[in-house]
Parts: C-alpha cells; sequence; structure tokens
C-alpha cells in the first residue's frame, strides 16, 4: 500500500485561493498487477458576479473535480504497460446577480477519458552498470466537455516520450538524468469543428497543423540520490508559442524516514503566473514499511 497527498497553490502572485490539491494511492495486488486510485481537486478561487456597480456581488466558487483508476501490468521484466480511466466533473456556473439563479453554463459537466502508457527499461554494461529506462504515454482521450451550446472544449490529448539514464556512482549515491518531449494533440482552431468533429477526429487532425515542431514540448532534469534518503532535483521545461507557451525552471528536495516521504518543489516562470513563484508540497507513505504494534 501507498497513500500520498499534494498541495499545490496556483497564481500566487495573482490570487491566493486557487490551487491543486490530490490524494493518490496505490496497492501492488501481486509481482506483477498494481491498481490505483486518486482524486484531484482544482479550485480557481471566488469570483464575484455584477450587473451595476451599485449591485451586491454574488459570490461563486469554481471548481473541477478528476477521478481516476488505473490497472498497471508488468508484461516481462523489464516492460509494462497501464491504462487509467478517468471521470471530470466541472462546475463553472456563472450565477445572475438578481434571483441566484445560474446562466450560460446551466448545471455541473461532466465527461470521462482514459490515459495509456507503457515503461521499459535495460540494464548497460557501461557507466558502472547504470540502466536506461524509456517510456510513452498518451493522455486525456476522452469525449468533450460540454459547458453549454455555444461553449464546447475539447480534452488536451498529448503525446509524450521519455528516456532516462540511471547511474548508480557506489552504494551512497545516484544520479539519474532524464528527457521528455511530446506534443499537444490538438487541431489548430481555425480547423476545429467542435460541433461536429469527434475526439479522434481532433487529433488526427492535429497531425495535419502547419508547423509541428514547432508544437513539440521539451523537459529536461537531474536527480541526485545520497543513502536512498536524500534527493536533489533540477530541471527545466519548454513549450513553444504555439502551444501555451509555458516556460519555467524547477527545482525540488526530498526526504524519506522510514515509512514517511516529504518533497518540496519550486518552480519559477518569466511568461506564467501560473508557474511563477510557484511551491508544491507532497506527503507520502508507504504503509507496507509501517509497523503496528
Amino acid at each position: 500500500y501507498n497513500l500520498s497527498l499534494n498541495y499545490v497553490p496556483l497564481m500566487k502572485e495573482i490570487a491566493d485561493d486557487v490551487r491543486l490539491v490530490s490524494f493518490n494511492t496505490y496497492y501492488n495486488i501481486n509481482s506483477k498487477q498494481s491498481i490505483g486510485l486518486s482524486v484531484r481537486n482544482y479550485s480557481y478561487g471566488d469570483f464575484e458576479f455584477m450587473q451595476n456597480v451599485s449591485d451586491m456581488p454574488v459570490v461563486k466558487s469554481m471548481n473541477d473535480f478528476m477521478f481516476d483508476l488505473a490497472y498497471a501490468r508488468r508484461l516481462s521484466k523489464h516492460f509494462s504497460m497501464a491504462v487509467t480511466f478517468k471521470y471530470i466533473l466541472s462546475d463553472q456556473r456563472i450565477p445572475t446577480v438578481s434571483n441566484n439563479q445560474y446562466y450560460g453554463v446551466d448545471d455541473v459537466k461532466s465527461t470521462i477519458g482514459v490515459d495509456i502508457s507503457a515503461y521499459g527499461s535495460t540494464d548497460l554494461k557501461v557507466l558502472n552498470e547504470s540502466k536506461l529506462s524509456y517510456g510513452l504515454s498518451l493522455s486525456n482521450l476522452g469525449n468533450k466537455i460540454e459547458y453549454s451550446a455555444e461553449y464546447t472544449q475539447y480534452m488536451p490529448a498529448k503525446l509524450m516520450l521519455g528516456v532516462g539514464l540511471h547511474n548508480a556512482i557506489n552504494d551512497d549515491n545516484q544520479l539519474s538524468f532524464n528527457f521528455d518531449f511530446g506534443r499537444y494533440m490538438i487541431a489548430d482552431e481555425d480547423e476545429q469543428d467542435v460541433a461536429n468533429e469527434s475526439p479522434i477526429s481532433n487529433i488526427l487532425s492535429s497531425w495535419g497543423n502547419d508547423d509541428l515542431l514547432s508544437e513539440l514540448i521539451f523537459s529536461v532534469g537531474v536527480e541526485y540520490i545520497y543513502k536512498k534518503t536524500l534527493a536533489v532535483r533540477c530541471g527545466y521545461h519548454y513549450e513553444n508559442e504555439e502551444n501555451f507557451g509555458i516556460k519555467y525552471f524547477g527545482a525540488g528536495i526530498g526526504y524519506n524516514w522510514k515509512w514517511l516521504t516529504l518533497d518540496v518543489g519550486y518552480a519559477n516562470s518569466s511568461n506564467s503566473y501560473l508557474y511563477k513563484n510557484h511551491l508544491q508540497f507532497s506527503v507520502q507513505a508507504s504503509l507496507n514499511d509501517l509497523k503496528f504494534k
């Protein structure tokens, strides 16, 4: 068994009530199979609505909830795959001022999606018995979210590929280098027909975008672990302006004490409030290592 709780305050430079809170757990059925469950809440904070300056504002909190159920299976000694089913609830209703009714978005909207991932590794006979890992993920494959007759969105489908080099320098020191790249699979806005085009058709259409290379996402990271207790990490994330244009540098530290692991991360972006002076906190408990008396 493993439990973790994550707390991420978002957009701290412009708001103090925007945050992401998630709870995750997984259970190893046997040496080849695992199941996982996660619950996430994106809170966008409180919004005040009024028709006239003199009106008493109506306060509305907006939230998204996501429930994930994952199944992973090891297919061979060095290769495994996983599938994750997700259910999304989105409450972005806008109240009227006069009678506290909702307009634009009539009720809480929901949709379903799926993620597919694969992971493999191979032992190297060089660099002090290092290990090479590689992986692939297809995420946010699912239906559209129809907030209203006038406002419908595709889920941001994404393809990512990654490779990592893990080196045990000696019994006390480990060093890892990781590189990921991929792209969002969303057709250009001027080519979208949200009302009539299926999500799968939109994903296929995205490969006909004018400049695929400009849409690539890159991430690079380094991690150092001392005595399997203290971890220090840093990395950089880049997205072209054709995507969301987010670029940020991140660093973090983690400490493992018996059955408890604490992690703190920091990121800073020069062009995105989402990752400007961004902090993240995580607490993880391994119940297999917890001894009850």
